[in-house]
């Protein structure tokens, strides 16, 4: 779905569109800040759609902080806000589910104890999911 249509999350219009403009910006930098995102990522083509990594690399934290720096060095448009923050949204939603026992740096990612930050995200994305 997000491969093929723009849609409505959280009130706001999610475009693909703008990952796709940080790709072409960040492939022309001799130092690229998310050298792990490719044109497959981008532009799957069939057998790639199928790939949940794929997607999975892009809605992670790193690209979303990435995205934000483009965006404060005014390289990515204002509404580039809206997809970086649901990519941060989606960030927090595979740590809930990806929990583990060592406690890292990310709080969403520690273990699934029934706290109240993690059931309020999650529904607060299944309110979302219900939406599309």
């Amino acid at each position: 779905m997000f491969y093929r249509h723009n849609f409505q999350f959280n009130n706001e219009i999610i475009e693909k569109k703008t990952i796709g403009y940080f790709f072409n910006g960040d492939n022309k930098n001799n130092i690229r800040t998310a050298p792990k995102i490719t044109y497959f990522h981008i532009f799957p083509e069939l057998f790639e759609k199928m790939r949940v990594y794929l997607v999975a690399q892009i809605f992670n934290a790193s690209v979303a902080s990435v995205m934000l720096i483009f965006l404060q060095s005014n390289f990515l448009l204002d509404a580039s806000l809206l997809i970086i923050n649901f990519i941060q949204n989606m960030d927090t939603l595979f740590d809930i589910f990806n929990s583990s026992k060592t406690s890292g740096l990310k709080y969403f990612n520690r273990s699934f104890k029934n706290p109240n930050a993690q059931i309020t995200h999650l529904k607060f994305m299944e309110n979302n999911f219900k939406q599309l």
